[in-house]
């Protein structure tokens, strides 16, 4: 009775997408999960990363990162403000289609030298990355 139930346990440990398949070894199965990361919604509040200012490893706070706003008078919005005006028919607008996920973008700051550098995840990710308070 005790092997079918530990036949039965590692059967279901080994069903979870997150448990180490017996091929990889931990090192090797760390780094696949960190290229993948799209299922990887939950972001700690700080990770420990390489800081090319300092240059050293340091535990950074992550943010992330927002689209600011747009800017009036750039050069892009004045030119299709300008085609607009007369009698010159339509200008085509901006586009509706929406991409189902996009690449979510990371601010970790370095608590010594206080400089921000970019982390982009990898593949396109289904849901918002949020960060674990």
């Amino acid at each position: 009775m005790k092997g079918y139930m530990a036949l039965s346990k590692r059967a279901t440990r080994r069903s979870s997408p997150l448990m180490r398949p017996s091929g990889f070894s931990r090192k090797k199965w760390r780094s696949f999960l960190l290229r993948r990361r799209c299922f990887l919604m939950k972001f700690p509040k700080e990770i420990n990363a390489y800081c090319p200012h300092c240059r050293k490893h340091t535990r950074m706070k992550v943010k992330i990162a927002s689209k600011g706003k747009a800017r009036t008078t750039a050069i892009g919005n004045r030119k299709h403000e300008r085609s607009l005006l007369g009698h010159g028919g339509k200008r085509a607008g901006e586009k509706s289609v929406k991409k189902q996920g996009k690449r979510q973008k990371l601010m970790l700051t370095c608590p010594e030298c206080k400089k921000k550098t970019p982390r982009v995840l990898r593949g396109r990710t289904k849901k918002k990355v949020e960060i674990q308070r």
